[in-house]
C-alpha cells in the first residue's frame, strides 16, 4: 500500500511592516533620544537592538564629552542614529543589513 503524502500547514509568517520599524526607530531617537533600534525590538531582533544601543550610548558619551571642547562631534550622534535606523529597515523589508553583526 502507498503512503499518501500529508500536507503540513505552511507556518505562519510574522513578517513585521518596515514601514512601522522605520517609524519606531525615527520615534525612539527622538522621542526619547537614546533609542534609535527601537525597530529593532519590533521586527525580533532584540539583541541587535541591545548591542547597538549600547554601542548609540557609549558614541554619544564621548561626542558629549568632546562636544564640549568643538561643536563638530555633535553631527555624528544624529548621523550614526540614522544609519541605526536605516538598517532596521532594511532588515524588516528582508535585505541585507549594513551594520556588521556584533554578537550575534
Amino acid at each position: 500500500m502507498a503512503k499518501r503524502a500529508v500536507a503540513k500547514p505552511a507556518q505562519k509568517q510574522t513578517a513585521k511592516d518596515p514601514k512601522v520599524a522605520l517609524v519606531l526607530g525615527i520615534f525612539g531617537t527622538l522621542l526619547f533620544g537614546l533609542l534609535p533600534s527601537l525597530g529593532m525590538y519590533y521586527i525580533g531582533k532584540k539583541k541587535r537592538a541591545i548591542v547597538w544601543n549600547v554601542i548609540y550610548w557609549v558614541v554619544a558619551g564621548i561626542m558629549a564629552l568632546l562636544g564640549s571642547i568643538c561643536c563638530f562631534p555633535w553631527l555624528i550622534i544624529p548621523i550614526f542614529a540614522i544609519v541605526i535606523i536605516y538598517d532596521t529597515y532594511k532588515i524588516a523589508k528582508g535585505e541585507k543589513e549594513i551594520l556588521p553583526k556584533v554578537l550575534e
